[in-house]
């Protein structure tokens, strides 16, 4: 673990480049005819803003893979694109490119320019040998400074304003992530100086835009990330509501629910800005504008209740006043799935939190919980048994949180919530000490330690073989001491996975058990304590400086726990988040909702060979045709705002990320060109497997 920040690198290996991100872990490469000389020039010199840069000579470059690639003039007018294999020629003139994938790259020439690509490469031809100046932006972003802030409710509502100082921009363009930034941090104190000068040095936006709502944690906890992404300043009010120059919106015109209001006007705003922003850098065929288009023309509103061209360069307040005009009920079915629902406890002790969840661009509620009495549990077969010890398990209190409309729901206080992931500061602060490795450098470790349940590890061997195939280091060790499992934990690893009994005294080793609770200095990144009720064990590691685990809440019987190990292990390979590799591998089954997160649900361990993690569900039809839907699953790289290309034969237009993509069709050669292309997983006649496995089925 490493609090340093790096920006990526580019290195030039022969005919390659190699291109880094250590933060994110992000890795992409592009090959040259001949062996290349790279020469760092200063970032300044692309026309868009990069990290890092280098100028090289060559007449083309290549891709592994498909991918879409954007062209602009130096100016930033778009020009063209390539998308889903399209080609594309430009005469000879100056261009800036980029080619879509983990890592943001703009490349910089002047000559003609020829896009040729299919499943297996993308290919960029030039006239004859060229300079070439490439840029590479990350995807991470850091706080954009500090905050201090007292447990008075009225010092949050001064500070909210501030955090909107990282957008980048106030144009629909801040709906892509990396336009908005990461806002500052705030730091709890009682020095009056540093609270007098608290926001010396960040200028917040002047946007003529105002929420208005009552000073309390109640009221300010779920207005942070609209007004972050309005760049709205913040004013107490008996009323809550919006204020625009020409426009007074009462949160309660718009939802009985406050935090259901607000969550609503920042889910249209957002969206709108998806829409209107293809008016600018991005003019693409973007799916929801044509449904939108379509909708209004279906509604009374009619279809040219907004001029976009207009709209794109309208002030951000007019804009805003522009998009309330339109009926809500005319496009609601249209929104993306919104990625992450947060249950704040709305007390001075997580203030902290906030900025974390606003950069996620969460919506944030701050409902009463219910407590529980009895977590669920399932029914012993009789041919099953538990995954449990001899012992009985620490008494453990939960509640339950309301049922949130997202992909993803956390829940951020002092009670330990089911169906929800659980959030700390900690582990959000962790986000900028991960680890700064290559995959080669990459350690797993696969701890068993009860023998009844080697099948668990004999099916996760063939999932984490795929992180060998990019040269990790992946251990099986059986029937370990406390000692050593406590060593493991406290080694330099990025994943553990334990499987074993735990209860009241620990995790089962050989000669006893190991307590998480008596111990600290943990320094592995993720885990999964695939065991019964493991929730206190992880919650320790967590304290005791893991980054975020899978843990249960309750006894879990043994040949589900052993599925949802397998698939968990195989997704996470995929490049899904911990969150999301656990929504999808206990969806549907039995106990799972006995498995929780603990921790930064948002940490990925490598990225997957799709920019985008998703699941393609195939439904065959009568006619031998095949309908295709596909759930995308934005994370803390490619986040909501993104764009998502379906590389199918006959889709030549975008998508937003998060959510479920539709109304795709094709026949089975089609079908089974797009299962070629990854091994991506798949959901097919209501089984989840993996597009290698239905190919051999088909």
């Amino acid at each position: 673990m490493s609090n340093q920040f790096n920006h990526p690198e580019i290195r030039g290996q022969g005919a390659n480049i190699d291109l880094w991100d250590p933060i994110e872990r992000s890795s992409m490469g592009f090959t040259v005819p001949d062996p290349v000389s790279l020469e760092p020039v200063e970032p300044e010199a692309m026309a868009f803003p990069v990290d890092a840069a280098v100028e090289f000579q060559t007449a083309e470059i290549q891709c592994d893979g498909l991918h879409d690639v954007h062209v602009w003039t130096l100016n930033g007018d778009f020009v063209a694109e390539s998308t889903n294999g399209d080609p594309l020629f430009l005469p000879p003139g100056e261009y800036i490119f980029d080619i879509t994938g983990p890592i943001k790259t703009y490349f910089q020439v002047g000559t003609t320019l020829q896009v040729v690509s299919n499943e297996a490469e993308t290919s960029i031809f030039f006239g004859g040998t060229n300079t070439v100046t490439l840029g590479v932006r990350s995807f991470h972003t850091h706080p954009a400074g500090e905050i201090p802030i007292s447990d008075d409710p009225y010092s949050l509502l001064e500070a909210i304003p501030f955090l909107a100082s990282s957008l980048k921009t106030l144009s629909p363009e801040r709906s892509f992530p990396t336009f908005r930034g990461h806002p500052p941090q705030l730091v709890r104190t009682d020095d009056e100086d540093a609270l007098e000068n608290a926001t010396t040095g960040l200028e917040k936006p002047d946007t003529d835009i105002y929420l208005e709502v009552p000073p309390d944690f109640q009221h300010l906890y779920p207005i942070a990330p609209l007004a972050f992404y309005l760049g709205a300043d913040v004013l107490p009010s008996r009323t809550p509501q919006l204020r625009t120059p020409s426009k007074r919106t009462p949160f309660s015109s718009i939802d009985e629910s406050y935090d259901s209001a607000v969550s609503q006007l920042l889910q249209r705003v957002f969206f709108l800005d998806c829409i209107t922003r293809t008016e600018g850098y991005f003019q693409v065929p973007l799916h929801e504008r044509e449904e939108f288009e379509r909708a209004l023309a279906n509604h009374d509103a009619g279809p040219d209740a907004l001029n976009f061209a207009a709209l794109y360069d309208a002030p951000i307040a007019e804009r805003i006043e522009r998009y309330l005009e339109v009926p809500f009920e005319a496009f609601e079915h249209l929104l993306p799935e919104w990625r992450l629902t947060a249950d704040v406890q709305p007390d001075a002790d997580y203030l902290e939190s906030l900025p974390f969840l606003v950069a996620d661009l969460a919506t944030i509620r701050c409902p009463d919980p219910t407590p529980v009495e009895n977590v669920r549990e399932t029914p012993q077969p009789l041919q099953d048994f538990f995954r449990d010890g001899s012992l009985e398990h620490p008494n453990m209190e939960f509640i339950d949180t309301p049922r949130a409309d997202s992909l993803e729901q956390t829940f951020v206080g002092d009670s330990n919530p089911l169906d929800a992931s659980k959030a700390t500061l900690e582990s959000f602060e962790s986000r900028f000490d991960r680890s700064l490795k290559q995959p080669e450098d990459m350690e797993v470790v696969v701890v068993v330690n009860n023998e009844e349940m080697s099948a668990e590890g004999d099916i996760v061997s063939d999932a984490y073989r795929r992180f060998e195939d990019t040269g990790a280091s992946v251990r099986f060790v059986e029937d370990v001491t406390s000692e050593r499992l406590q060593s493991i934990f406290q080694t330099d690893l990025d994943f553990v996975h334990y499987i074993g009994h735990v209860d009241g005294r620990g995790l089962e080793c050989a000669d006893s058990y190991f307590d998480a609770t008596d111990c600290g200095d943990y320094n592995v990144d993720a885990f999964i304590l695939n065991s019964c009720q493991s929730y206190s064990q992880g919650e320790a590691l967590v304290r005791g400086g893991c980054f975020g685990g899978v843990v249960t809440a309750s006894p879990v019987l043994n040949e589900p726990a052993v599925e949802i190990g397998g698939t968990f292990a195989r997704l996470l390979s995929d490049g899904f988040s911990l969150r999301a590799a656990t929504n999808i591998a206990t969806e549907e089954r039995l106990i799972g909702n006995q498995y929780l997160v603990i921790g930064d649900g948002e940490l990925r361990i490598v990225d997957g060979e799709d920019a985008t993690p998703n699941v393609c569900s195939i439904m065959e039809r009568d006619d031998g045709l095949y309908d295709i839907e596909i759930d995308t699953y934005p994370n803390n790289t490619l986040d909501m705002g993104c764009l998502f290309t379906p590389y199918i034969p006959g889709v030549n237009k975008r998508y937003l990320t998060s959510g479920r993509i539709q109304d795709i069709t094709v026949n089975k050669s089609d079908l089974q060109n797009y299962l070629t292309m990854s091994d991506m997983p798949v959901k097919y006649d209501g089984e989840l497997l993996w597009s290698s496995t239905l190919l051999e089925r088909l």
